[in-house]
């Protein structure tokens, strides 16, 4: 009996320990995605235009600040439909969801696509005073391409950002993501894999 009241007690408070570790998460409906994301809930769902402003308002760091409006303007240029996530905790935290051109995701042209995505991420960023250095590049299940980097700045080194692509299908058509986090760990993979479509 006293072992089994022992048993008890354990079970109740490593269940109230988990349940204060869980994130909570908040579900957003992406129209043209047609489907549905669940993320944590200091991300919030804002327009670039009002996320330009924040950045306009926080940043003092010129070269920065000149780097995320040169990327905001060109996904606004480039893209008419997008959903984009700040994380209001540290708002250089960013998730962008946008479609993209008909591309099959499969394993065959799996290697392609992560050297170009990579190729491209070297350059784009090289113009902007990062270098970048792959950190993880795989393919998850069938339909999901995931390529992770390191960016590091030549002036600030000491402040590395993650970014991370995904090329995906859903509903029959092909999306990208793509994350910018301070945390390693943070790339919202489990995220991406598991958005609900109608």
């Amino acid at each position: 009996m006293k072992r089994a009241l022992i048993i008890l007690i354990v079970i109740i408070f490593s269940n109230c320990f988990n349940k204060g570790d869980e994130v909570k998460n908040s579900k957003y409906e992406i129209l043209f995605l047609k489907g549905e994301i669940k993320i944590p809930n200091n991300y919030k769902l804002i327009s670039l235009d009002d996320y330009e402003k924040i950045i306009l308002e926080k940043y003092t760091d010129t070269l920065f600040l000149k780097s995320k409006r040169l990327a905001i303007n060109a996904i606004k240029e480039n893209f008419s439909e997008y959903a984009f996530f700040y994380d209001e905790k540290d708002f250089e935290n960013t998730l962008i969801i946008y479609p993209s051109p008909n591309q099959n995701v499969n394993k065959y042209v799996k290697d392609d696509l992560i050297n170009f995505m990579t190729e491209l991420m070297k350059f784009q960023n090289s113009n902007n005073n990062f270098s970048y250095e792959s950190v993880e590049n795989k393919m998850i299940g069938s339909k999901i391409i995931k390529v992770k980097g390191r960016l590091v700045n030549s002036e600030f080194s000491e402040n590395n950002i993650y970014s991370t692509q995904y090329i995906f299908e859903g509903n029959g058509k092909v999306f990208m993501a793509y994350v910018m986090h301070k945390n390693r760990t943070i790339d919202f993979e489990k995220e991406i894999t598991e958005i609900k479509y109608d």
